[in-house]
């Protein structure tokens, strides 16, 4: 039998260790940064579509139709957008035919109602033809209002907005004539930039209207004390 022995320094048998033992740590450092790298971009691919889809259906919720979801990303969740597209489609389409149905029945009354300012004109009493008319001009006046709120251009949508200032500052323009012409002092306080209220520009208008054309018939002409007309009107 024999045997064979075999003698090395300390220096000879670690020798080369360190390097490889960086090559080592090094590699697996490698490793660990591409696969952080791979999850992080898998991650935003399949998350960031989710995300997108939960605000669209925040702006649904909030009145915004025209917000429409993202049909990229993985199947699965391109399905999800797809869908809650469809959803945001047939509802505004079920609105828009609710809006229609509505318009359509106040124009059916417009016969009925002329027909009672007709049977109205032929009464002998002038007092109480003169009720029966008013009461009739108050309800056409009052169905030509539901007409044209359920025909409401779709670019307003279902929260219409407009510039508060901008509105009240153009309607007291509007009646300076007529408070010129009455000696009425009228002093208008507005922002400086834009207000923007949850009502459409018309609507807001009209309100105006309504609050001078009050002040103009319930006062005194020549009234010189002075006469806020306007005061500055807070968002809702």
């Amino acid at each position: 039998m024999y045997f064979v022995q075999v003698y090395v320094s300390n220096a000879a048998l670690h020798s080369g260790e360190v390097g490889r033992l960086m090559l080592v740590v090094g590699g697996s450092l490698a490793l660990l940064v591409v696969s952080v790298l791979g999850a992080e971009l898998l991650t935003r691919r399949i998350v960031r579509p989710l995300v997108q889809t939960a605000e669209t259906a925040h702006l649904l919720t909030a009145g915004d139709v025209t917000a429409r979801a993202p049909t990229n990303g993985p199947r699965e969740v391109a399905e999800v957008g797809a869908s809650l597209n469809q959803l945001a489609d047939r509802i505004d389409e079920l609105v828009a035919e609710e809006r229609e149905t509505v318009a359509n029945l106040s124009h059916r009354m417009r016969t009925p109602l002329t027909a009672l300012r007709l049977e109205s004109e032929s009464l002998r009493d002038p007092a109480e033809r003169e009720r029966i008319a008013t009461q009739a001009s108050a309800l056409e006046r009052t169905l030509t209002a539901v007409i044209h709120a359920a025909r409401r251009p779709q670019r307003e949508g279902r929260l219409p907005s407009a510039d508060a200032t901008a509105v009240v500052r153009d309607r007291v323009a509007f009646w300076s004539a007529l408070t010129d012409e009455q000696e009425r002092a009228c002093t208008l306080t507005l922002p400086d930039g834009p207000l923007i209220v949850r009502a459409s520009a018309e609507d807001l208008a009209a309100a105006v209207d309504a609050l001078i054309e009050n002040v103009v018939a319930h006062t005194p002409k020549a009234r010189r004390s002075p006469c806020r007309c306007a005061r500055r009107p807070r968002s809702r």
